[in-house]
C-alpha cells in the first residue's frame, strides 16, 4: 500500500458516513448536554467537542462548553444563538428540541459517549498511521514519535469509570437510604399488597430482573398483574407499565374489572363481560367501580416487542415521571435478534442480560414472564424446578429472582373422578381442599430465602388475594 493510498485510506475514515449507532450516539450526547447541566458537566472532561465526527455536533458541544464555562444557562434558544450556522446545518432550532426530547435518561449515556470517543479514537489511528507512512524521518524516529501519540490517544479516549465509587461512601449511601425508609415506614422496592411479593422480597425491587415462569393456566398472568395493579394503587405517585403480548388492552381490562366486582352483591365473571352476557344495569355498576383502576399503570398491547422497544419506551416512560417497575408478558412471544448462527438459549440469553442491564441502568423492577417445558406435564409431580425454565441456563443466570405459581386443582380437576365411581369422595376432598389455592414458589432470589407462599386464587375472575382477605 502507497503512502498515497494509505492517506485516502484515513481520509476516506474519517469523512464517510457510520453506522446508525455512532449518528444515534452523537445525537444523545448532545440532547443530554442540553438538557441536564449536571451531565454536561460530567461528560466535558471527557467527552470533548473534536471527539464529536460531524462538525455541526462538534461546534454545538464546543458552544454547550463555553456555555457552561461562562457561566451562561444552556438551553436550545442559548446554543441557537451561540452557534446559529451549526444549529442550521444540524436542521434547526426544532431539531435541538427533537433531541432533547428524545435523550436517554442520564445513566444511559455512558454507552452513548463511550460510541463516539470509540469512533474518534478510530479516526485518530488512522490519521495517524498515514501520516507516519509518508514521513521521511528515520523509521525509529517515526516509531518512536508514533508510539507516544498512540499512547496518548489511549489515554484520551480511554472510557471513565463513572460507575466507581469508594467503599466507604457506598456504605454510607446505602444507610442513608434505609434510614430514609426507616422514616418514611415503606420497604426499598414498590408495594404490591401480596405477601409472595412484599414479605419475601421486600416488594418489587429497584434493579431487579425478576422471572415469574409457568405452565398455561397456573396465574402467571394474574400474579404479574395483581402485582402490578397492587403496585400502582399503592404508589399513585409513581408510574408502572406492563407490556401485554399475548392480550389486547380489552382483555388485560375485562380481567381487572372482573376482579374489582369480586367482593359484590353481584359479581361478574371474566367470561361473562368478555362474551357481553353482563346486564346493562350491571354494566353501569361496573363503569363506577373502575374509577378505582389506577391511571398510573401503563399498558402497552403491541402484539411483539424486541428488547430495544421495551428499552425505549422505559426512557420515555421515565421522562414522564418516576418510573418504578416494567412488566413483559412473555420473553418466549418477544421479538429476536438475530440468531447469527447462534443456537436459541444464546439468543435468549442476550435478550435477558440485556433486560437485566436496563432494569439496573433505569433502577426499575423488570418482571419477565416466561413459558415452561412441557416436560413438566410427563412427570408426576408437577411442581416446576429450575430446569423447567425454557433455556433455562441463561434465564436461570441472570434473574434475581425466580417465582413460580402452581395450581395443583388445575391438575385435579382434569383427573376428576365421575359421580358414584370409586375414589369420588376422595377426589372431592382433595379437589375442593385447594380449589382456591395458588402456591408461588420462590425458586430462587438473591437477597432473601427460597420457599412457598400461599396465595388464593378465584379462576373466574383472575384474581388473587392473601389468604383470608375475602372471607
Amino acid at each position: 500500500m502507497t503512502a498515497q493510498s494509505l492517506h485516502a485510506l484515513a481520509s476516506s475514515y474519517t469523512t464517510a458516513p457510520q453506522s446508525d449507532a455512532w449518528l444515534e450516539a452523537q445525537q444523545a450526547a448532545i440532547g443530554v448536554m442540553l438538557l441536564d447541566a449536571d451531565a454536561a458537566h460530567r461528560l466535558a472532561p471527557h467527552l470533548a467537542p473534536h471527539h464529536f465526527g460531524e462538525p455541526a455536533f462538534s461546534a454545538i458541544a464546543g458552544a454547550i462548553d463555553k456555555l457552561r464555562a461562562d457561566g451562561k444557562r444552556v438551553d436550545a434558544v442559548t446554543v441557537k444563538d451561540a452557534a446559529p450556522e451549526a444549529v442550521e446545518a444540524l436542521g434547526g432550532f426544532h431539531q435541538l428540541v427533537t433531541l432533547m426530547d428524545q435523550a436517554p435518561i442520564t445513566p444511559a449515556i455512558v454507552d452513548h459517549a463511550a460510541i463516539v470517543t470509540d469512533q474518534y479514537a478510530r479516526r485518530e489511528m488512522a490519521r495517524l498511521c498515514g501520516e507516519a507512512f509518508s514521513d521521511d524521518g528515520p523509521a525509529t524516529e517515526v516509531l518512536s514519535r508514533l508510539k507516544g501519540q498512540l499512547e496518548a490517544l489511549a489515554c484520551e479516549a480511554a472510557p471513565e469509570p463513572t460507575t466507581a465509587i469508594d467503599a466507604r461512601s457506598s456504605a454510607l449511601a446505602m444507610l442513608a437510604e434505609k434510614v430514609a425508609d426507616q422514616k418514611a415506614g415503606r420497604m426499598r422496592g414498590a408495594a404490591t399488597s401480596l405477601h409472595c411479593f412484599d414479605r419475601r422480597l421486600g416488594g418489587l425491587v429497584p434493579g431487579c430482573l425478576l422471572v415469574i415462569g409457568g405452565r398455561p393456566s397456573m396465574g402467571k398472568t394474574a400474579l404479574m398483574r395483581s402485582a402490578m395493579y397492587g403496585a400502582a394503587r399503592n404508589q399513585p405517585g409513581d408510574l408502572f407499565g406492563v407490556f401485554s403480548l399475548e392480550m389486547d388492552d380489552a382483555e388485560v381490562s375485562e380481567r381487572a374489572v372482573s376482579e374489582l366486582s369480586i367482593d359484590e352483591a353481584a359479581p361478574v365473571e371474566t367470561d361473562a363481560l368478555h362474551k357481553g352476557l353482563v346486564k346493562a344495569d350491571r354494566l353501569v355498576g361496573l363503569i363506577e367501580a373502575a374509577d378505582a383502576i389506577p391511571s398510573n399503570l401503563l399498558i402497552d398491547c403491541r402484539g411483539s416487542v424486541s428488547v430495544d422497544d421495551v428499552r425505549k419506551a422505559v426512557w420515555a416512560w421515565k421522562r414522564k415521571g418516576k418510573l418504578r417497575a416494567v412488566a413483559i408478558d412473555y420473553l418466549q412471544l418477544m421479538r429476536r435478534p438475530r440468531s447469527d448462527g447462534r443456537n436459541d438459549a444464546a439468543v435468549i440469553g442476550q435478550m435477558t442480560r440485556e433486560l437485566k442491564q436496563l432494569a439496573r441502568d433505569a433502577q426499575i423492577c423488570i418482571v419477565l414472564l416466561s413459558q415452561l417445558s412441557r416436560q413438566v406435564e410427563q412427570r408426576e409431580d408437577k411442581r416446576p424446578t429450575m430446569a423447567d425454565l425454557r433455556e433455562s441456563g441463561t434465564i436461570e443466570q441472570d434473574a434475581n429472582v425466580v417465582l413460580f405459581p402452581y395450581r395443583e386443582a388445575y391438575y385435579l380437576e382434569r383427573a376428576e373422578v365421575p359421580i358414584g365411581k370409586p375414589g369420588r369422595a376422595e377426589w372431592e376432598m382433595a379437589f375442593y381442599g385447594c380449589r382456591t389455592r395458588l402456591d408461588v414458589i420462590c425458586a430462587k432470589v438473591r437477597q432473601g430465602s427460597i420457599g412457598t407462599d400461599v396465595q388464593e386464587y378465584e379462576a373466574a375472575f383472575d384474581a388473587i388475594s392473601n389468604p383470608g382477605e375475602r372471607r
